[in-house]
């Protein structure tokens, strides 16, 4: 991403808002590739993880002085 902020740089704010909008291009990209192998199951699934993906992302840049 041009103009993003770099490891620690104080920039969290801005990254985090944009997890929504990356999960949601994750997902559906996820779902475009998997074709018919792709269940509400699995959209579940994944999602959960992205969600814990971003919620460690998150603790990490607060515990990194980011937040």
């Amino acid at each position: 991403m041009p103009n993003s902020p770099g490891p620690y740089s104080g920039g969290g704010t801005e990254v985090r808002e944009n997890f929504p909008a990356v999960g949601a291009g994750l997902l559906a990209a996820l779902a475009h590739f998997a074709g018919d192998a792709w269940t509400p199951d699995i959209e579940a699934s994944w999602a959960a993880l992205y969600d814990t993906v971003t919620a460690v992302m998150t603790d990490a840049m607060a515990t990194a002085g980011a937040a």
